[in-house]
C-alpha cells in the first residue's frame, strides 16, 4: 500500500492515580506487540510517553494504519461500529483497568498525510 494513504491515529491515555506505571507500561507494551501481528492493516503502534509540553509524563499510542479503508474494515463506521476480538480484549481487559475512563471514551485524533515529500519512512 502506498505510504501517502497511511493514517496516523493518536490515542491519549489518562491513567488513574493509583496505577502502577511500570505495570501499565509492561502490560500495554506486551499487548501492542500482539495487536501489531493480528490486526489487519495495522502497520505499527508506538507506545509514547510525553517528556515536554502539555502532556509531559503522560502516555499515548501512535497507531499507523495502511489507509482509512483498513480502519473502516476493522472498526466499521460511526453508524455501524465493529471491533476485532483482539482489540476488544486489549481495550476491555488490559486498558480499562488503568484508564480514568472507558477506552472508547479517550481523546483521540486521526490524521492523513497531506504532504508526502517531507515524510521519512
Amino acid at each position: 500500500m502506498d505510504a501517502k494513504n497511511r493514517v496516523f491515529s493518536v490515542h491519549e491515555h489518562e491513567l488513574r492515580n493509583d496505577v502502577d506505571s511500570a505495570m501499565y507500561e509492561k502490560e500495554v507494551g506486551r499487548e501492542l506487540e500482539k495487536l501489531k501481528s493480528s490486526i489487519k492493516g495495522l502497520v505499527n503502534a508506538y507506545f509514547l510517553k510525553g517528556f515536554k509540553g502539555k502532556r509531559a509524563g503522560r502516555y499515548a499510542i501512535l497507531w499507523v494504519w495502511q489507509s482509512s479503508d483498513t480502519i473502516k474494515e476493522n472498526f466499521g463506521t460511526f453508524d455501524n461500529p465493529t471491533w476485532p476480538k483482539e482489540w476488544l480484549y486489549y481495550e476491555n481487559t488490559v486498558l480499562a483497568k488503568y484508564l480514568t475512563c472507558h477506552p472508547d471514551k479517550i481523546n483521540f485524533s486521526c490524521y492523513e498525510i497531506i504532504v508526502l515529500d517531507t515524510l521519512i519512512l
